[in-house]
């Protein structure tokens, strides 16, 4: 924290929550140079969380490593995007040079372990994989450190980037003695930039790329559908390699993937569903948000369907919208959805890969979004703010 940043600090009105929460500690994750990481659960809500505590060890210089964790929690806190790892609180006790980070647990494996059991995946983890990394690009955020252990799989199929202990906004030209050590580390040929003392985003992308093409190599996959991409990706020459990330998630959907081809069926099916559920909606609320998260959507989805699934109509139409919206909205009391509708749709979604649901929610929520918004009412109470 800067002097700046401190005085600021002390002259401002402080709103402590002094409640103790406890947590029960299921098993440890793992441990590195930095700390350890614990697998918790919060009793009341019935989640899991991971825990990484900052313990330098190993010779790590304290101060450097805690300004790193501290820009993991910034960087993460930015990074909100269903391919990034999410974090949900974080604890700083800065006299003691530590702290703790609450995120959000993956229920999975490193995109390598993850692959050779389903190799037909790969085309689809490389599309939201180049969707996370374009999200990271809009934020002009560097990873540094692509691996297969720091590109989880959850058990439902979605990409997750982990790990931003050495992420950074670019502001060097070259390279201290804590990036070279970084570089020694990469389980790949080095880049043209790197022996001059550069990493730019090119790099992330050069090992992102790198650590597909091993991946590939390793497990002989032979239906990779974007190789020129691939190999664009991971020219030696700075200059020659593609720019961007979001460059490449262009030439992904003018590509054509398999992975998001919709047949005929699947989009009138869509289509009919999307038409319905807007014409359900009065008014969507300014604090309300579309969930991003698509294995929530088709949980919430499941329970409709199988609630509704004797019925002619889905006659609980807040429970429906409720799938796609978190917060207040209104709705026709008076118009009801025909469940085979639902059914059609649900079948579509179930069955799509990840980045097809992707596609799905998407569509259905540029459509939602031109629903009138309505202002919320702020009620007094007697909370602190």
């Amino acid at each position: 924290m800067t002097r700046e940043s401190q005085a600021a600090f002390e002259n401002t009105e402080i709103v402590q929550f002094l409640r103790q929460k406890d947590f029960i500690k299921i098993k440890e994750i793992g441990s590195g140079g930095t700390g350890t990481t614990v697998l918790l659960r919060d009793p009341i809500i019935s989640e899991d969380f991971v825990c990484k505590k900052f313990t330098p060890m190993g010779g790590n210089n304290t101060e450097d490593a805690f300004e790193r964790f501290i820009n993991e929690i910034k960087f993460l806190h930015l990074a909100y995007h269903p391919n990034v790892v999410r974090v949900f609180n974080y604890y700083l006790y800065p006299k003691n040079n530590t702290g703790y980070i609450f995120m959000e647990y993956v229920d999975g494996e490193p995109i390598s372990e993850y692959l050779k059991l389903n190799p037909d995946r790969v085309n689809d983890l490389f599309f939201q994989a180049i969707e996370g990394f374009s999200h990271l690009e809009k934020l002009n955020l560097l990873h540094r450190d692509i691996k297969p252990t720091n590109i989880l799989v959850s058990k439902n199929g979605e990409l997750k980037i982990i790990d931003f202990g050495f992420s950074k906004i670019p502001s060097i030209k070259d390279l201290s003695n804590r990036e070279n050590s970084i570089i020694l580390n990469w389980p790949y040929p080095l880049p043209s930039e790197c022996y001059e003392g550069r990493y730019s985003l090119k790099s992330d992308i050069y090992f992102l790329g790198k650590l597909f093409e091993q991946i590939i190599h390793d497990l002989k996959i032979e239906d990779f559908f974007y190789s020129k991409i691939l190999e664009s990706m991971i020219e030696f020459a700075e200059n020659s390699r593609l720019e961007s990330f979001s460059l490449i998630q262009r030439m992904l959907i003018e590509e054509k993937s398999p992975e998001i081809e919709f047949a005929p069926q699947e989009i009138l099916k869509y289509q009919k569903f999307s038409e319905e559920i807007s014409l359900l909606l009065s008014k969507i609320y300014d604090e309300a948000r579309f969930d991003l998260d698509f294995a929530s959507v088709q949980k919430k989805l499941k329970n409709v369907y199988q609630n509704s699934i004797l019925e002619t109509k889905v006659f609980n139409s807040a429970d429906l919208i409720s799938c796609f919206i978190n917060g207040g909205f209104w709705f026709k009391s008076k118009s009801f959805l025909p469940t085979k509708v639902l059914i059609d749709f649900y079948e579509v979604f179930e069955n799509s890969s990840v980045t097809k649901k992707k596609v799905i929610l998407n569509n259905l929520y540029y459509r939602l979004q031109m629903t009138p918004k309505h202002q919320a009412q702020i009620k007094e109470d007697e909370l602190p703010f």
